[in-house]
């Protein structure tokens, strides 16, 4: 925007802006703010809004345990065997509720735990890439770049 006046500013932020930017923009930051909104919108797991509060139990119970650093590796047929149904099952029920396909939303979960590791370790990329369940660096410097738009460690000195 051209407008520097806070009015301005607060109907934006009703229309819920990512970012607001007043003229002369800076390129560098012009580039940090449609990385953030790249990022949201290439990251974004959701179709619809996972809600835990609206899903069935068995999506709630899913979205809890890919939550956690170590549910996030298991695969679909070892947590629909925990939950006694069949992997078709779960995966069509997890899609027709959140909008979203099992492996997607796992790989996003794993993207965002790296992402943590990054900003908050000083761990290798490949020990970093093993944490999160992928065993080929390379590999996982590829998804890491293809999701965020940028690589790894270019993310990790970009959050220092």
């Amino acid at each position: 925007s051209a407008f520097a006046e806070f009015s301005y500013a607060q109907q934006a932020i009703s229309f819920g802006v990512d970012e607001y930017l007043l003229k002369p923009i800076a390129v560098t930051g012009l580039l940090q703010a449609l990385q953030k909104v790249r990022s949201a919108l290439g990251g974004s797991v959701e179709k619809k809004s996972i809600s835990l509060t609206t899903a069935s139990p068995i999506v709630q119970r899913v979205c809890r345990i890919l939550d956690s650093p170590d549910g996030m590796l298991l695969p679909l047929h070892v947590i629909s065997q925990q939950m006694k149904v069949t992997p078709e099952y779960l995966s069509a029920q997890f899609y027709r509720e959140t909008g979203c396909h099992f492996s997607e939303y796992s790989k996003t979960k794993r993207l965002e735990y790296a992402k943590c590791l990054l900003r908050n370790t000083n761990n290798r990329i490949a020990d970093i890439s093993i944490r999160c369940g992928y065993q080929d660096a390379k590999y996982f410097s590829q998804l890491f770049k293809k999701a965020m738009g940028m690589l790894p460690m270019e993310y990790r000195r970009s959050e220092l």
